[in-house]
């Protein structure tokens, strides 16, 4: 290694040390030490040199997801307010021609016409054959 960190060199050393001691001596090492920096001035540190290389900070990074969060929360609720909404008036409209054909079928069964009934029968046969058709099913 011809170029290697400050770090590396003195773990290079402290291990070169520890192979040369005889067995059962004495390995003495230097002490330890620590340098201590306050916390804000690391972080306002960091958030200025992501600021002067242009790359987004954390804050922005959170504020952009909080953003989108709320903006696909947005289109979600008022994609489902619409179907529910179209749930309602098909549900409705189903209501609606049950109503027409319950009324019909009355009618031709109160009349004793049992030709128009059974002629009924088939119109009502023949709309469900052409909505199976049209919604994929048959």
């Amino acid at each position: 290694m011809a170029a290697c960190s400050p770090l590396t060199a003195r773990w290079l050393l402290l291990r070169q040390r520890a192979s040369n001691d005889v067995r059962g001596g004495s390995s003495a090492r230097e002490p330890h030490s620590m340098n201590c920096t306050s916390i804000a001035n690391r972080a306002s540190l960091r958030e200025e040199t992501l600021i002067a290389s242009g790359r987004p900070t954390l804050r922005d990074v959170r504020r952009d997801a909080a953003r989108r969060t709320a903006r696909l929360a947005s289109e979600y609720s008022h994609m489902a307010a619409e179907m529910a909404q179209e749930a309602t008036s098909a549900r409705i409209t189903t209501q609606m021609q049950l109503a027409a054909l319950e009324k019909v079928e009355a009618r031709c069964i109160e009349k004793n016409q049992m030709h128009e009934y059974s002629n009924f029968l088939v119109a009502v046969r023949r709309l469900d054959s052409e909505a199976e058709v049209e919604d994929g099913r048959g």
